[in-house]
This record gives C-alpha cells, structure tokens and sequence, in this order.
C-alpha cells in the first residue's frame, strides 16, 4: 500500500534530524525532543490501472521542557517541509497541514509539550 511506504519514507527521513520512532513506541527514557508517528486514516481507492486516495497521519513532537514551545513549533514546521518533498517513483503525491497543536501533557511524572501535526497526504 502506498500509505505505508510513505510512512516509512517519512519515518526515515525524518530519523535523518530527530530521534524518530515509527516502527516501534518510544522507551519511557527516550531523549527529548523526540518524535513518535501513529495514527493513520486511510482512504484508498483501487482502480483497474492506478491506486489513489488520500490519508492522514498524525505526527507527535515531545518534549520535557515547558519553556520550548518555539522549538516544538519549529520541529512542526520542519515536519511539514519535509513531508511536502516526499517522492515514491511512479506516484504524485501531496502533503499538506490538516491542523497543528501544542498542549501540556501530564498524564505521567513528567509534563511534557506535547506537539501533534496532522499531516493530509493525498496520492495518485
């Protein structure tokens, strides 16, 4: 499916400038910030001669300091310029930002910033 290997491709790319986990869930002691990919929607669809279709994927930016906002923001930014250059030979595709937000997570011992990006990929 083209969905997954576009996961994959941004898994890899992404892990080129952050500590990125896309095929496994991040250890409590990972260093931060790191990124955590999940979530997929996907909506194929199968012709006779070509697949197509679109899907999102949400994208998680951690981080153990509340004072670094910016610099979650900044790794959103870098996520979406990243996710805008994908190419897979024999396949167009374009990604654009579905929505973006920044919250307080302390759900655990240790609050994080907690970014997720919804990334839109939309394939042919």
């Amino acid at each position: 499916m083209i969905s997954e290997s576009i996961y994959e491709l941004l898994g890899q790319e992404l892990d080129k400038k952050y500590d990125t986990y896309y095929l496994d869930q991040a250890p409590d002691d990972a260093n931060c910030p790191y990124i955590q990919m999940y979530s997929i929607y996907d909506n194929p669809s199968q012709f006779k001669d070509c697949e197509n279709g679109y899907f999102n994927l949400d994208v998680h930016v951690w981080h153990y300091r509340l004072d670094k906002r910016k610099e979650v923001a900044n790794i959103m930014d870098d996520i979406l310029q990243i996710a805008k250059q994908l190419k897979i030979e024999g396949h167009s595709i374009m990604c654009l930002c579905d929505g973006r937000r920044i919250l307080v997570d302390n759900s655990t011992s240790t609050t994080y910033l907690h970014g997720v990006i919804t990334l839109n990929f939309k394939y042919i």
